[in-house]
């Protein structure tokens, strides 16, 4: 569909703050150990489910969701769930659910969660508060490993759940799923990957650490810690009204929404591509700005009241910079409006934490498989091949989607999956839109993986590199890494070699 045609949808969760949304649940883990060493103590994780488990326990679906959704599925996948043979998600057929993960700040354990295990008590203005800090700073790296060994729990233990009928997901939720059937591989019968990869890319790494900066670089930062800092009578504990436990309200402490606004203002960049900006706003510049409903002394760093730690000259200047209504493009309006929500429904800490849990994926670390040539791990080269060899473990029946425009994670990171896993299909969605197009092309998403799970689509069988030496297809990924596809195929002789284009 060209791109004119289409608009650029709206930030696609409804959420308008932190905390457990309405209708998710919560259950405790007594003590959940990580893959660091170590424990969360009674440790919450926030979950929805849709339809019926059947009396074996094994018609269940697990969804992941995106690095910042919650678990609400039928807010950002609506067309994919729902009764009846024409959604992937049939909820006369499967019993659906979705975990919030690790990190998160929609109601899994998080730097907001209270820490049962903390001697400090907080701030707060009560002198007679007995109540925890929140882990704040000392809440401890979460990797991919450590979701899947929590979300598992979670469905054996609270759910009754017996074998996963699928695993799916898209982006975060699509390493989620890849991790739980290298992790369980016969608790899991078959895979939706959709826009994801086996190894977190570099590309990728450097963008969320420069977005991570930003957080870091706001004043209010804390070392992460910010929120057990209160300040004066607004410091005093409250009640979450959904689950009962004793948390800080949100605005209750000063927050790193001015990085975190940046943050997302780069990130949503990323999620598209430079066609689709372009074709939306052409260098107009804007008539009806978002931001003219706010004031200009309550936007993102303006209002001094919300930072007694700057001056007024720092003041100043950010208003200076920031504050150009009467002369601002509309790609500028459009990602400061983004960053404006953003900092409403989600946290600084919990963003960053998350970020480095996509960074931890590596479906091959730490892993033998029955093909390893028994090369030293320590090569980047050797790194691909024992992540290539885990995948060709995996009998799953899968369907691997990836987007011919994806800038976050290149169509090649997909079809590398393809290549390695023994029982695989791809399929390209074709649009301008960029990475969110897991999240805007959901129409033909559910048609053509409605067509798969019943055995109707037979989509691109990327298999000729199955059967190769596995040394020789790692050396030409590195050279397709480096080169590209197009530019491999007509100068490198390993990638002829081994078959690897159709």
């Amino acid at each position: 569909m060209p791109v004119e045609s289409q608009t650029i949808p709206d930030d696609h969760m409804k959420a308008d703050r932190v905390g457990v949304p309405p209708g998710v649940s919560v259950a405790h883990l007594p003590s959940f150990e990580l893959e660091c060493g170590r424990s969360l103590i009674n440790c919450p994780l926030a979950y929805t489910t849709y339809g019926t488990l059947n009396s074996a326990g094994e018609n269940c679906v697990l969804v992941g969701h995106s690095l910042t959704s919650n678990t609400n599925v039928a807010e950002w996948w609506s067309c994919l769930i729902g009764a009846g043979p024409n959604r992937l998600l049939d909820l006369d057929r499967y019993y659906v659910v979705c975990v919030n993960y690790l990190g998160s700040p929609y109601g899994s354990a998080s730097p907001l969660t209270l820490d049962p295990a903390s001697q400090k008590h907080c701030k707060c203005t009560d002198a007679n508060c007995t109540r925890t800090r929140a882990y704040g700073k000392h809440f401890p790296r979460v990797t991919m490993r450590d979701n899947v060994n929590a979300q598992k729990e979670l469905l054996t233990k609270v759910l009754g759940v017996t074998h996963l009928a699928m695993a799916a997901g898209g982006s975060m939720g699509s390493m989620l799923a890849l991790e739980m059937a290298a992790s369980y591989p016969d608790f899991v019968s078959e895979l939706l990957l959709v826009a994801g990869c086996a190894q977190h890319p570099d590309w990728a790494i450097g963008l969320g650490d420069s977005q991570r900066f930003a957080i870091y670089s706001d004043a209010t930062w804390q070392h992460g810690d910010y929120m057990n800092h209160y300040r004066g009578k607004r410091g005093v504990c409250a009640k979450d009204s959904t689950t009962g436990s004793e948390v800080p309200e949100i605005h209750e402490y000063p927050r790193p929404d001015k990085g975190l606004y940046a943050a997302r203002m780069a990130a949503m960049l990323t999620y598209r591509t430079p066609q689709s900006i372009t074709a939306r706003f052409a260098r107009q510049k804007h008539q009806k700005p978002e931001l003219d409903a706010v004031p200009n002394s309550k936007r993102i760093g303006l209002d001094s009241s919300e930072n007694e730690s700057e001056s007024d000259e720092d003041c100043d200047l950010g208003a200076n910079a920031y504050v150009r209504d009467n002369d601002l493009f509309s790609v500028e309006s459009y990602l400061r409006y983004q960053g404006e929500k953003f900092v409403k429904r989600f946290d600084g800490a919990c963003y960053a934490h998350l970020t480095m849990t996509l960074d931890s994926h590596d479906v091959g670390r730490q892993r033998i498989s029955r093909q390893d040539s028994g090369v030293a791990m320590h090569t980047e080269s050797a790194k691909r091949e024992r992540c290539c060899n885990i995948m060709k473990d995996l009998p799953h029946r899968t369907l691997v989607v990836g987007i011919d425009s994806d800038n976050l994670y290149p169509i090649e990171l997909q079809r590398e999956m393809a290549l390695c896993m023994p029982n695989s299909l791809l399929h390209t969605v074709k649009s301008p839109h960029g990475h969110d197009s897991f999240l805007i092309e959901i129409e033909e998403l559910n048609k053509v993986t409605c067509e798969w799970r019943d055995g109707k689509y037979f989509g691109e069988r990327v298999t000729e590199c199955n059967n190769s030496d596995t040394r020789d297809w790692a050396r030409a990924m590195d050279e397709v890494h480096k080169n590209g596809w197009a530019n491999a195929m007509d100068q490198t002789p390993s990638a002829r070699t081994v078959g690897i284009f159709l």
